[in-house]
């Protein structure tokens, strides 16, 4: 039985509030998982190894759990969890302190609840209600946005428009930022530390005997959650299961191919699910897709006219071509830009990866395949943005292929 599943699947579906109040749960070490400090030093600790973080890095290494300690120890344990944190500019979802540090998480599980300058706001917003308290002068921020990756058939990835969120935040001296996600996804950087990976690695220990055993109820939960997130938080899909819009009926490709009008196609995936899954492929033709008017329903919802375009590239790519398409950040695997790169006909296509052609250069074909996200324009943004048919000589003098390499799949 899952949970969150059942409960996503009722009239008003899974609300981010639902998913704020269990991560907070976890996150204290007051409550009755057992799990002691264990989920909050671990994401903290994830955290640090991304950056030149050693205080963070200090602060999760000092909680431990101890049957013996002082009583008068002033210090004793002062970490503490709060939910929908009133910043006076608005709620922050959840603040943790401890020690002399503050964590505050921004949630979001879908991509359509991103709200532009919200993170600044909220992290100005604290700063000015820290400064009313005396007591906190010397106290530190940790802001960290924790936001959902899409999968797109190949790798989990975060959508570049989260990272330019967290990017306007411009802290005071001391404080850090941290974007995390919910799905083991990956960014520019490298993979991103997320919920899932903290909750894997704790059973794992579990398993292996470095932690106390958790409760039975304990760990099916925590699977739970694994499971309903790798499944992008949606309930079981059944009749009137839920209040959300129609997704439309479903149609065969071949009937889609041929249709006109201000349209909506839903494809596993999106667009990059598109080109991965029609490949050469002509069973692709009589796949059943949903076609609807309603323009938000979300990034799976693909519109008509650059459906149309994309599978008839990705069907028979010698006779077609992805010239006019307008790309903004959509996060592809390596397979299906190669494939742009090497049969796309479009010279405005670019591949943008922290570090550039020099970089690419110098990646494994195990590091190409397994770990890298790719953003992709129409433009050149800067020097480490990589035409793609430039990106595609790089990967055939690897020894790259498309066909041949093992590829990333939905857990």
């Amino acid at each position: 039985m899952n949970i969150f599943r059942i409960i996503a699947s009722g009239k008003h579906g899974f609300r981010e509030e639902f998913a704020s109040a269990f991560l907070a749960y976890l996150l204290s070490p007051k409550m009755d998982h057992g799990l002691g400090h264990s989920f909050l030093s671990r994401l903290l600790g994830r955290v640090a190894a991304t950056g030149d973080f050693r205080e963070i890095q200090g602060l999760a290494g000092s909680m431990k759990s101890r049957l013996w300690e002082s009583v008068l120890d002033p210090r004793g344990d002062d970490t503490t969890v709060e939910l929908e944190f009133n910043c006076g500019s608005g709620f922050v979802d959840v603040v943790v302190k401890c020690g002399d540090w503050f964590v505050m998480i921004e949630n979001k599980i879908v991509h359509a609840s991103r709200t532009a300058d919200q993170v600044q706001s909220q992290y100005a917003g604290f700063l000015s209600t820290l400064g009313k308290q005396e007591q906190f002068g010397n106290c530190h921020v940790l802001v960290l946005y924790l936001v959902p990756g899409m999968f797109n058939g190949e790798v989990w990835a975060v959508s570049p428009s989260f990272q330019e969120e967290l990017d306007k935040v411009e802290l005071r001296e001391g404080d850090r930022k941290a974007l995390i996600s919910w799905q083991p996804a990956v960014g520019d950087d490298g993979a991103i530390p997320s919920i899932v990976d903290v909750v894997l690695e704790i059973l794992r220990s579990e398993a292996s005997g470095t932690v106390p055993p958790l409760g039975t109820e304990v760990r099916h939960t925590l699977l739970s959650l694994v499971d309903f997130a790798l499944g992008e938080f949606q309930g079981f899909h059944y009749e009137g299961a839920t209040a959300k819009k129609s997704s439309g009926p479903k149609m065969k490709v071949r009937d889609v191919l041929n249709m006109t009008g201000d349209l909506y196609v839903g494809v596993r995936y999106g667009r990059g699910g598109t080109a991965f899954d029609a490949w050469r492929n002509p069973a692709f033709l009589d796949r059943e897709v949903s076609v609807t008017e309603d323009p938000g329903l979300g990034w799976q919802y693909v519109p008509l006219k650059d459906f149309q375009k994309i599978a008839r590239w990705a069907l028979d790519p010698e006779a077609n071509n992805l010239s006019g398409l307008e790309w903004a950040g959509t996060p592809f695997g390596p397979n299906t830009l190669y494939r742009i790169g090497r049969w796309g006909k479009t010279d405005g296509f670019f591949i943008g990866l922290k570090g550039g052609v020099e970089k690419l250069k110098n990646m494994t074909l195990e590091e190409i395949c397994s770990r890298v996200i790719w953003q992709i324009g129409n433009k050149k943004k800067n020097s480490s943005w990589i035409p793609a048919s430039e990106f595609s000589e790089l990967l055939d003098r690897k020894g790259f292929n498309p066909d041949g390499m093992p590829l990333l799949t939905e857990a």
